[in-house]
């Protein structure tokens, strides 16, 4: 299958992405924090040569660039880019698979966007559920100082999950899994940035199940049974709202998540 690795610029901004096959059908992968186009890799091929996969790297991800620093991306802006990115690439319609973080851009792209949209599939997603530690860590600027403050400055954060453990107010994998993804400055920095600039994506669960049912967008959402990060309580109040979906629970947690689901849907189960 023909793999080709692309860079689309605009207003500053450069959007990475790798293209996998040269087929009529379109789909368009976000992957989580931390990851790149190889998660997506065994998936992309196993579409087979009637398909063409996008798969579109993260803002402080990849190769994409992110000029502005900590300023939010804007869904507006969003909505500039994608649109001039897909006339670009003659995308008509596709379909759209994201996993945590990732799922945030596939639910902006999906707001702007219902009328092309084929189907989605949602991976532990990001954005439907408001995090209260992430809302104050983005939006409330002493906290925000101090968030910045843990990059060079680690021992704030690691003390403040203690703290969270021994009040009981943070379950103990998910304290591992936050400390997990601050081991080293670098990791820190992108933790930061990431949150920063795609803080502005937060969703209204009647506003997105209103977009899936209006336009019958077929789908799918996935979540790990040992999943500490995202589970069926952060998605509760949108397949409530949903005239259909299809929600399936596989044994997983948040590290192994996106691999195991998508073996399982490249055998169709």
């Amino acid at each position: 299958m023909k793999r080709e690795e692309k860079v689309f610029k605009y207003k500053g901004v450069s959007l990475a992405y790798t293209v996998y096959g040269e087929g009529a059908q379109t789909t368009i992968g976000f992957y989580g924090f931390n990851q790149s186009e190889l998660a997506f890799r065994a998936y992309a091929h196993s579409l087979g040569e009637n398909h063409r996969f996008y798969c579109i790297d993260l803002f402080f991800h990849g190769k994409s660039v992110w000029p502005h620093g900590d300023e939010a991306l804007s869904k507006e802006l969003w909505q500039e880019i994608f649109d001039t990115f897909k006339e670009h690439e003659e995308i008509r319609r596709f379909s759209m698979v994201g996993f945590s973080l990732g799922a945030k851009v596939l639910l902006a792209t999906l707001e702007a966007f219902p009328s092309i949209v084929n189907s989605i599939t949602m991976i532990a997603p990001d954005g439907i559920h408001l995090n209260m530690w992430y809302k104050l860590a983005t939006s409330c600027p002493p906290f925000t100082y101090i968030f910045k403050q843990t990059i060079d400055r680690p021992g704030i954060f690691y003390r403040f999950i203690a703290l969270l453990e021994r009040l009981r107010l943070v379950d103990s994998g998910l304290a591992r899994f936050s400390k997990s993804q601050m081991k080293t400055k670098a990791l820190r920095n992108k933790v930061f940035y990431s949150w920063m600039v795609y803080r502005s994506f937060s969703f209204s669960s009647t506003q997105i199940a209103d977009i899936i049912n209006q336009h019958n967008i077929a789908t799918t959402i996935i979540l790990g049974d040992s999943d500490k990060v995202i589970n069926i309580s952060k998605v509760k109040t949108l397949l409530q709202k949903l005239d259909h979906y299809d929600l399936k629970t596989i044994p997983a947690n948040h590290y192994n998540l996106l691999r195991r689901a998508l073996v399982n849907e490249r055998k169709g189960d």
